[in-house]
This record gives structure tokens, C-alpha cells and sequence, in this order.
């Protein structure tokens, strides 16, 4: 039997090769874009397509990692907050830091919906 922490492991393992897939997904799309650009004489609709998942799937796949990344963080951080207040600092950055997952999410999805609107 595998101890909580071996788990959360697995799991936070297994989230980050869901997002290293969205990552490949997406750079594949983007260069599918900028290869079939009326400009370079052809246009593929097929690509536009497959942009709009990676946007969709970038934007989703990193809020829900964020939120988990929240539960597990906050949770935490409440508890040291609780215990020590000179923790409030520290605890805010880690906060934060789960923030900005779904931020990059959101950054990578806007710049696919730029260049899918080109």
C-alpha cells in the first residue's frame, strides 16, 4: 500500500505529463497554423480546428490543476498561518504560485486564439 504522500506524487506526476502533452498539442498546432497560412499558399481549415482544442484544453486543463494546486496549498497554508503568522508572506507567494498555473494556461490559450484568428 502506497502512503499519501507516494500518491500525491503520482498524481502531480501524472498532471505534469497531461500538461506536457497540451504543451506538444499546442506547438504542433501553432506550427500547423503558420504552415498553412494564405500567405505561404495554402490553407488547411483542419488546423484551425485543432487550435481551438489546444486553446480549450490549455485554459481548462491548467484551471483544473490550479484548483487542486489551491486545495492542496491553501489548505497548508492556513494551517501555518494558524500555528505562526509570521508565515503569512511565505504562505501568500505559495498561494500565488498556484495562481500563475492558470494564468499560463490562460497566456498560452490567448496566444492560440491570436494566431487562430489571423
Amino acid at each position: 500500500m502506497r502512503s499519501i504522500k507516494q500518491r500525491f506524487y503520482i498524481r502531480v506526476f501524472l498532471l505534469q505529463l497531461v500538461f506536457a502533452a497540451i504543451v506538444v498539442i499546442a506547438v504542433t498546432s501553432l506550427m500547423g497554423s503558420v504552415r498553412a497560412t494564405p500567405e505561404s499558399g495554402g490553407s488547411n481549415p483542419g488546423f484551425y480546428g485543432i487550435d481551438a482544442i489546444a486553446a480549450a484544453l490549455a485554459i481548462g486543463l491548467s484551471a483544473i490543476g490550479a484548483g487542486l494546486a489551491l486545495k492542496t496549498a491553501a489548505t497548508a497554508a492556513i494551517s501555518a498561518i494558524t500555528e505562526r503568522e509570521s508565515l503569512l508572506g511565505k504562505a501568500l507567494v505559495l498561494v500565488a504560485l498556484c495562481e500563475a498555473l492558470a494564468i499560463y494556461g490562460l497566456i498560452v490559450a490567448l496566444m492560440l486564439m491570436n494566431y487562430l484568428a489571423m
